[in-house]
């Protein structure tokens, strides 16, 4: 063979040796390369934030009216009724007023009404006072406690809450003639009672701006009752002030019979309302 031929022979087959050696030792060391790739380290879950305590504060003007039936000791039961008209001349005082704590899942709240007014009284033509006038002064109270419990409806624009609670009532009736009868003189009788109720409260978000409220409830024993609706449009200035318009009605029921007296009231309260709301 001659030299040169040799030397290139030589040359060739040491090139196919170091190209096996680098192919070989590239081999090994992906021998030692991990076959998968690491795994991501595991997303741990958002912490559970539980849902934040809501207090409102509503002021209420309610344009009122009242009717009812009311008797006292001797007198018999005679019918009343006094429009709003008539009650801003005779009301001597009057407050509506609630708060309301409330979360995802709970609610409590206190619904206070207090009115001190007067009207006249029309006793019915089956009595002694027929044809005679009276006046009836009524110093009358509701204390609502309530409590309660969301119902899962689904819909997070809805808050709907079932409700147990008591109403407490305080009632000064005083009636007087407005001329002398005979066997008949003017008297005052007070009673207080307290009634358990069972109810709803809902609260709708048609938007960030506009609400719907709306509250009913309805109790009672064997000789009182008592219920109460309630239903408004509101909106939203700020986070913290709202302004509401709506119609609300509350009733009582009460009678008595007693060695110092009976006492008999059935009224009703009812009308439209504005309110002033603070949310905190």
């Amino acid at each position: 063979m001659p030299q040169d031929a040799y030397l290139m022979t030589r040359g060739f087959l040491g090139a196919i040796g170091v190209s096996l050696g680098v192919i070989a030792g590239a081999s090994a060391m992906a021998a030692d390369l991990p076959t998968k790739k690491p795994a991501a380290p595991a997303v741990e879950p958002a912490p559970v934030v539980p849902s934040r305590w809501q207090v409102n504060i509503t002021l209420y003007g309610w344009i009122g009216s009242l009717a009812g039936n009311a008797g006292a000791r001797q007198f018999p039961t005679a019918p009343f009724h006094a429009g709003f008209g008539a009650l801003l001349e005779h009301v001597q005082g009057a407050f509506s007023g609630a708060a309301v704590v409330r979360n995802d899942t709970f609610i409590a709240g206190l619904d206070v009404i207090w009115a001190d007014l007067g009207t006249s009284l029309n006793f019915p033509a089956t009595s002694a006072l027929s044809g005679a006038g009276g006046n009836l002064r009524l110093d009358t109270a509701l204390i609502s406690a309530f409590g309660g419990l969301r119902i899962p409806l689904g819909s997070p624009n809805l808050a709907l809450y079932g409700t147990v609670g008591a109403r407490y009532f305080y009632d000064q009736v005083a009636i007087s003639l407005a001329s002398p009868a005979v066997g008949f003189a003017n008297t005052t009788v007070s009673r207080s009672w307290v009634d358990p109720i069972v109810g709803l409260s809902a609260h709708y978000s048609i938007n960030d701006k506009w609400f719907v409220n709306g509250e009913a409830d309805v109790g009672g024993l064997h000789d009182s009752a008592t219920a109460q609706v309630l239903g408004a449009v509101g909106y939203n200035w700020s986070q913290t002030i709202a302004t509401t318009v709506g119609y609300r009605m509350a009733y009582g029921y009460d009678r008595q019979a007693a060695a110092t007296g009976s006492f008999r009231l059935q009224e009703w309260i009812y009308g439209p309302f504005v309110a002033l709301k603070f949310n905190f």
